[in-house]
């Protein structure tokens, strides 16, 4: 299931939750039905704060949780000022990561 499901707002066990947590429990999940992470391609969309100076640490936090693998492709783009993102109320993230059944 998706992490709506897995780790619902609704449930205050959540609250607060470190998403690097939940990121390696989801993996864990993935593994345990026979999934193997191949890549994951990520961009952030955010005005403030800048996060190219955080994306080698980010990296370096997907590494240790995929098993010492790099296969996280990871980007920080600012929204120019432009809706919620841009004018630094909110952040937003694509993500797509490709997996295949072991």
């Amino acid at each position: 299931p998706d992490i709506g499901n897995l780790f619902p707002a609704s449930d205050d066990k959540f609250k607060n939750a470190d998403s690097l947590e939940l990121l390696r429990e989801a993996y864990r999940l993935d593994k345990l039905n026979n999934f193997k992470v191949v890549w994951i391609d990520a961009v952030i969309q955010a005005q403030v704060p800048r996060l190219n100076k955080y994306l080698s640490l980010m990296r370096e936090n997907f590494k240790n949780i995929f098993d010492n693998q790099d296969i996280v492709n990871i980007k920080a783009k600012s929204a120019e000022t432009l809706d919620d993102a841009g004018s630094g109320l909110s952040m937003t993230c694509w993500a797509a990561a490709n997996l295949e059944r072991v």
